[in-house]
């Protein structure tokens, strides 16, 4: 929960972006229960694309 009330119109402006980052990062996940901070869900969405290259590489390979 975020306590909003003392919060200026720039701050609202930030904290917006955060929360919009946030949410579009949860709808490229499967999973609806998992949670993440923005660094946590940019590193995940980074491994899950190094391993989806690594692996079609490696399927690519073994049809050849």
């Amino acid at each position: 929960m975020v306590d909003i009330e003392d919060l200026t119109e720039e701050e609202l402006d930030v904290l917006h972006q955060y929360y919009e980052a946030l949410a579009d990062k949860a709808e490229e996940e499967d999973d609806i229960h998992c949670s993440h901070s923005i660094d946590a869900a940019e590193r995940q969405s980074h491994l899950k694309s190094a391993l989806e290259k690594k692996n079609t590489k490696r399927n690519t390979k073994a049809k050849n």
